[in-house]
Protein backbone atom coordinates (compact mmCIF):
# COMPACT_ATOMS: atom_id res chain seq x y z
CA UNK A 1 0.00 0.00 0.00
CA UNK A 2 1.45 3.35 -0.93
CA UNK A 3 0.31 6.67 0.40
CA UNK A 4 -1.65 8.88 -1.90
CA UNK A 5 -0.93 12.50 -2.64
CA UNK A 6 -2.10 14.63 0.28
CA UNK A 7 -5.24 15.90 -1.42
CA UNK A 8 -8.41 14.57 0.25
CA UNK A 9 -11.63 16.27 -0.77
CA UNK A 10 -14.55 17.42 1.42
CA UNK A 11 -16.67 14.37 2.18
CA UNK A 12 -13.75 11.91 2.01
CA UNK A 13 -12.72 9.93 5.06
CA UNK A 14 -9.06 9.37 5.86
CA UNK A 15 -7.03 6.88 7.86
CA UNK A 16 -3.77 7.72 9.62
CA UNK A 17 -1.47 6.37 12.30
CA UNK A 18 -1.51 8.59 15.34
CA UNK A 19 1.52 9.67 17.29
CA UNK A 20 3.02 9.14 19.79
CA UNK A 21 3.45 5.36 19.86
CA UNK A 22 1.83 5.01 23.31
CA UNK A 23 -1.42 6.31 21.84
CA UNK A 24 -1.12 4.40 18.55
CA UNK A 25 -0.31 0.94 19.93
CA UNK A 26 -3.19 0.57 22.43
CA UNK A 27 -5.57 1.33 19.55
CA UNK A 28 -3.82 -1.24 17.36
CA UNK A 29 -4.10 -3.82 20.15
CA UNK A 30 -7.84 -3.07 20.34
CA UNK A 31 -8.05 -3.51 16.57
CA UNK A 32 -6.17 -6.81 16.76
CA UNK A 33 -8.58 -8.07 19.42
CA UNK A 34 -11.36 -7.18 17.01
CA UNK A 35 -9.88 -9.19 14.18
CA UNK A 36 -8.54 -6.24 12.20
CA UNK A 37 -4.92 -7.06 13.01
CA UNK A 38 -1.99 -4.74 13.55
CA UNK A 39 -1.92 -3.52 9.97
CA UNK A 40 -0.46 -4.87 6.76
CA UNK A 41 3.05 -5.55 5.49
CA UNK A 42 4.11 -3.13 2.76
CA UNK A 43 7.32 -2.56 0.83
CA UNK A 44 8.71 0.97 0.90
CA UNK A 45 10.31 2.59 -2.19
CA UNK A 46 13.71 1.26 -1.07
CA UNK A 47 12.46 -2.34 -1.06
CA UNK A 48 12.35 -2.59 2.73
CA UNK A 49 9.34 -4.35 4.27
CA UNK A 50 7.54 -2.65 7.12
CA UNK A 51 4.28 -2.91 9.00
CA UNK A 52 1.78 -0.19 8.13
CA UNK A 53 -1.48 0.21 9.96
CA UNK A 54 -4.02 2.85 10.76
CA UNK A 55 -5.25 3.82 14.19
CA UNK A 56 -7.32 6.93 13.50
CA UNK A 57 -10.09 7.93 11.10
CA UNK A 58 -11.67 11.29 10.35
CA UNK A 59 -13.91 13.05 7.84
CA UNK A 60 -12.77 15.98 5.67
CA UNK A 61 -15.24 18.88 5.76
CA UNK A 62 -13.24 21.49 3.83
CA UNK A 63 -9.96 21.38 1.94
CA UNK A 64 -8.15 22.24 5.18
CA UNK A 65 -10.52 21.10 7.96
CA UNK A 66 -11.72 17.81 9.38
CA UNK A 67 -14.10 16.48 12.01
CA UNK A 68 -12.46 13.88 14.22
CA UNK A 69 -13.36 12.00 17.38
CA UNK A 70 -10.97 12.81 20.22
CA UNK A 71 -10.93 11.65 23.85
CA UNK A 72 -12.52 14.94 24.93
CA UNK A 73 -15.21 14.73 22.24
CA UNK A 74 -15.39 15.27 18.49
CA UNK A 75 -13.79 18.48 17.23
CA UNK A 76 -13.17 20.47 14.07
CA UNK A 77 -9.44 20.33 13.45
CA UNK A 78 -6.81 21.31 10.89
CA UNK A 79 -6.06 18.68 8.25
CA UNK A 80 -2.46 19.90 7.95
CA UNK A 81 -1.50 18.26 11.25
CA UNK A 82 -1.57 14.91 9.42
CA UNK A 83 0.86 15.92 6.64
CA UNK A 84 3.72 14.32 8.58
CA UNK A 85 1.83 11.02 8.68
CA UNK A 86 1.43 11.24 4.90
CA UNK A 87 5.17 11.79 4.42
CA UNK A 88 5.85 8.70 6.52
CA UNK A 89 3.48 6.61 4.42
CA UNK A 90 0.70 6.13 6.97
CA UNK A 91 -2.07 8.19 5.37
CA UNK A 92 -4.81 7.14 2.99
CA UNK A 93 -8.00 8.79 1.82
CA UNK A 94 -11.21 7.27 0.54
CA UNK A 95 -11.88 7.42 -3.19
CA UNK A 96 -15.62 6.94 -3.37
CA UNK A 97 -17.24 8.40 -6.47
CA UNK A 98 -19.34 11.04 -4.66
CA UNK A 99 -21.52 13.75 -6.12
CA UNK A 100 -21.25 17.35 -4.94
CA UNK A 101 -24.58 16.91 -3.15
CA UNK A 102 -23.37 13.78 -1.34
CA UNK A 103 -20.17 15.56 -0.30
CA UNK A 104 -22.17 18.50 1.07
CA UNK A 105 -24.44 16.13 3.02
CA UNK A 106 -21.46 14.27 4.49
CA UNK A 107 -19.87 17.55 5.58
CA UNK A 108 -23.13 18.76 7.18
CA UNK A 109 -23.58 15.46 9.02
CA UNK A 110 -19.95 15.53 10.16
CA UNK A 111 -20.48 18.93 11.76
CA UNK A 112 -23.41 17.55 13.80
CA UNK A 113 -20.90 15.27 15.54
CA UNK A 114 -18.82 18.10 17.02
CA UNK A 115 -18.93 17.67 20.81
CA UNK A 116 -20.12 14.04 20.72
CA UNK A 117 -18.22 12.11 23.40
CA UNK A 118 -15.56 9.48 22.87
CA UNK A 119 -15.76 5.87 24.02
CA UNK A 120 -12.45 4.04 24.58
CA UNK A 121 -14.43 1.09 25.98
CA UNK A 122 -15.92 0.41 22.55
CA UNK A 123 -12.76 -1.47 21.54
CA UNK A 124 -13.43 -3.91 24.38
CA UNK A 125 -17.14 -4.23 23.53
CA UNK A 126 -16.15 -4.92 19.92
CA UNK A 127 -13.63 -7.55 21.07
CA UNK A 128 -16.26 -9.17 23.29
CA UNK A 129 -18.56 -9.39 20.25
CA UNK A 130 -15.84 -10.94 18.07
CA UNK A 131 -14.91 -13.44 20.77
CA UNK A 132 -18.60 -14.30 21.39
CA UNK A 133 -18.43 -13.31 25.06
CA UNK A 134 -22.03 -13.13 26.33
CA UNK A 135 -22.22 -9.57 27.66
CA UNK A 136 -25.78 -8.42 28.45
CA UNK A 137 -26.78 -5.52 26.20
CA UNK A 138 -23.64 -5.85 24.07
CA UNK A 139 -25.32 -4.94 20.79
CA UNK A 140 -26.69 -1.73 22.34
CA UNK A 141 -23.27 -0.86 23.80
CA UNK A 142 -21.66 -1.20 20.36
CA UNK A 143 -24.41 0.62 18.45
CA UNK A 144 -24.15 4.29 17.67
CA UNK A 145 -24.94 5.80 21.04
CA UNK A 146 -23.98 9.15 22.49
CA UNK A 147 -20.29 8.21 22.36
CA UNK A 148 -18.17 6.96 19.45
CA UNK A 149 -14.63 5.99 18.58
CA UNK A 150 -13.28 7.67 15.45
CA UNK A 151 -14.17 4.87 13.01
CA UNK A 152 -17.71 4.60 14.38
CA UNK A 153 -18.06 8.34 13.84
CA UNK A 154 -17.00 8.07 10.18
CA UNK A 155 -19.39 5.15 9.65
CA UNK A 156 -22.23 7.07 11.37
CA UNK A 157 -21.60 10.17 9.21
CA UNK A 158 -21.78 8.14 6.01
CA UNK A 159 -24.83 6.19 7.19
CA UNK A 160 -26.61 9.44 8.11
CA UNK A 161 -25.76 10.62 4.57
CA UNK A 162 -27.47 7.51 3.12
CA UNK A 163 -24.10 6.05 2.10
CA UNK A 164 -23.64 2.73 3.82
CA UNK A 165 -19.98 1.86 4.34
CA UNK A 166 -20.82 -1.70 5.37
CA UNK A 167 -23.50 -3.77 3.68
CA UNK A 168 -22.30 -7.08 5.04
CA UNK A 169 -24.76 -7.63 7.89
CA UNK A 170 -22.47 -6.46 10.70
CA UNK A 171 -23.86 -4.85 13.83
CA UNK A 172 -24.32 -1.10 13.84
CA UNK A 173 -21.09 0.44 15.17
CA UNK A 174 -18.98 -2.68 14.60
CA UNK A 175 -16.01 -0.91 12.97
CA UNK A 176 -12.41 0.00 13.83
CA UNK A 177 -10.03 2.30 11.91
CA UNK A 178 -8.37 -0.70 10.20
CA UNK A 179 -11.87 -2.03 9.49
CA UNK A 180 -12.47 1.06 7.33
CA UNK A 181 -9.43 0.20 5.21
CA UNK A 182 -11.45 -2.27 3.14
CA UNK A 183 -14.01 0.46 2.41
CA UNK A 184 -11.60 3.06 0.99
CA UNK A 185 -12.84 2.54 -2.59
CA UNK A 186 -16.51 1.85 -1.80
CA UNK A 187 -18.89 -0.06 0.42
CA UNK A 188 -18.01 -3.43 1.93
CA UNK A 189 -20.68 -5.78 0.60
CA UNK A 190 -21.39 -9.29 1.88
Amino acid sequence: MRSQPFNPQPGDFCLVSVQPWYVDWPIRVGEALNGDGFGRWVTDPNGKKKREGFSHAFTVIEKSQIVEAEPGGAIVSDLAKYRDAQRGGAFVSSTWNLTDEQRATICANALTQVGVGYSELDYFWLAAHRLHIPVPGLRQRIAFTGRKICSQEVDWIYTASDLHVFQDGRWEGDVTPMGLFDALTGPVIA
